[in-house]
């Protein structure tokens, strides 16, 4: 039977399990009747996936690469395959993002760097680039919603962060404060082992690194410290 490379333009070959390919104007169209099974197959040019264009370099697909589907787990952007061991229903999307999971399960990471740190913790949410980023370890259970949200977060748990740089977000500030409760534009971005406590509105309590069970409401520029 002739290979589809060797058609020339106009023709077109058929095999007996009704695998059709005809080439027209220098593109080969392939059409099967039920499944079909590509392997060891060179791509050169473009690849239209019904109407959707698949496009390609020397060296790979343009397709989900890295990726990982495991244990009801997908990550699409990172590969954590080298370090999963046993970790479960996890959801990941975005380069780097839970990238160095073990065996927490139930995590939720979309962005770039959203959980990039994270090993064993559960249950915990990122949304936003390097949101949650230096969570790793400890029950987790945290929620960080915006780019750099909670960054700097390391074992602490129960905490919600929603806003850019909230909730222990400020950079080279390491926080293992737990039970925060901070939302606006940098809102406690500089907690370090303060828990308890409840802010809201920009930059709310942008100063409080220590203290506990401080509430600030609307607190714009409210600038408590310790």
């Amino acid at each position: 039977m002739s290979k589809i490379s060797e058609l020339s333009d106009g023709s077109s070959l058929q095999s007996t399990d009704s695998l059709i390919a005809v080439r027209s104007g220098g593109n080969v169209r392939v059409k099967a009747d039920g499944a079909l099974t590509l392997t060891n197959v060179t791509l050169s040019g473009s690849l239209t996936l019904g109407s959707t264009a698949v496009t390609s370099t020397a060296a790979e697909l343009n397709v989900l690469d890295p990726a990982l589907k495991e244990s009801d787990s997908i990550y699409i952007g990172s590969d954590p395959s080298g370090t999963t061991d046993t970790a479960n229903y996890n959801t990941a999307l975005g380069t780097s993002a839970l990238d160095g999971i073990t065996t927490g399960d139930n995590n939720t990471a979309v962005g770039r760097a959203a959980l990039t740190d994270l090993t064993t913790a559960s249950y915990t949410t990122a949304i936003g680039a390097y949101a949650g980023e230096k969570v790793s370890t400890g029950s987790g259970e945290g929620t960080f919603v915006g780019a750099f949200a909670g960054e700097e977060v390391t074992s602490a748990v129960y905490n919600t962060a929603i806003g850019y740089n909230a909730g222990g977000g400020a950079s080279a500030s390491a926080s293992t404060a737990g039970s925060n409760t901070s939302v606006g534009h940098s809102a406690l971005e500089a907690v370090t082992s303060g828990h308890s406590n409840a802010v809201l509105g920009k930059n709310a309590a942008l100063l409080l690194t220590e203290s506990d069970k401080t509430a600030f409401m609307h607190g714009f520029h409210s600038s408590y410290k310790r």
